[in-house]
């Protein structure tokens, strides 16, 4: 009231109407209730004061002391709203001035976000006054806006970095004819170039190499296929190779039964004709050169 005053420059003997005219209806029946003296009535100081014992609650110092020790920093507070707020409450404590100065540093302490800052704190001696301390603040808060401005500015040009990086790279894997084992892809000679050298097998579940390319899931494809042997004496056939070769034995068989029945033919006499056993050999040779025709 005393700083609109100031600005206003107001007179004295306006000051207390001013203040009547600002507290309202309810204000005018409360001046009017008081028992002052016309001198006290002329004070505009003397009715303000009147006013704030009617207006601000009754505090209790303990309380004051008990709600002041909760007090934390916010994330959208600096160092200066934050204790500027603790001293408002302090004042209503009962602090000497020794004990404000202590709490606010221990409060500064407490709930700082600035680890660096917290450190240095807790080494200042006892007495270190909280001025110095906000100054210190000042400059760890400053600091850290500073380094958060420089990987700001540093994000995007690094980013743009590596992706031009990647896409020299998947260029120059283009150049290189020679197909990789492990990943079955175009790159330099060595497995540090592999894209594969951390991979898991998916197959196998050994690491270094990708499925498409296992060796062990060809191996599993041609025993489906036909029976392999680790010394090499039987190798696996296909399907229709094999088809083949049991045809082929097949037709060496009649071709020694043909020439069997031949040789028979040759030496068969009517003499020779007789219910005998031999005769009996003859007439099933006979029949099975009659089915193979």
């Amino acid at each position: 009231m005393e700083l609109y005053f100031t600005v206003k420059a107001t007179k004295h003997e306006d000051k207390v109407p001013l203040i009547l005219l600002a507290a309202g209806e309810e204000g005018l029946r409360r001046y009017n209730s008081w028992s002052m003296t016309d001198d006290n009535r002329k004070d505009p100081q003397k009715i303000f004061s009147a006013f704030m014992e009617q207006l601000e609650p009754a505090t209790n110092h303990r309380v004051c002391r008990l709600e002041l020790s909760k007090y934390q920093q916010k994330p959208t507070e600096t160092t200066d709203i934050f204790v500027n707020r603790c001293r408002l409450l302090a004042k209503k404590c009962d602090f000497t001035a020794d004990e404000v100065n202590e709490r606010l540093v221990e409060l500064l302490i407490a709930s700082t976000p600035i680890p660096e800052l917290q450190k240095e704190l807790l080494n200042k001696p006892k007495g270190y006054k909280i001025e110095e301390a906000v100054k210190l603040a000042r400059s760890h808060e400053a600091s850290a806006i500073y380094v958060s401005q420089l990987h700001q500015l540093q994000g995007s040009p690094q980013i743009a970095t590596i992706n031009r990086g990647t896409h020299q790279q998947q260029g120059s894997d283009r150049k290189y004819g020679q197909v990789c084992k492990n990943c079955g892809r175009n790159h330099r000679f060595g497995k540090e170039h592999c894209r594969a050298k951390n991979g898991t097998c998916n197959t196998c579940g050994k690491v270094g190499h990708w499925a498409t390319v296992c060796i062990s899931g060809k191996h599993k494809t041609k025993r489906r296929q036909g029976k392999t042997w680790s010394n090499g004496r039987n190798q696996s056939r296909h399907p229709q190779q094999e088809f083949g070769r049991k045809v082929d034995s097949v037709a060496k068989h009649n071709d020694q039964a043909m020439a069997d029945i031949d040789t028979v033919m040759e030496n068969l006499t009517f003499s020779s004709i007789k219910p005998t056993v031999e005769n009996h050999q003859i007439r099933k040779t006979l029949e099975m050169r009659h089915l193979s025709m």
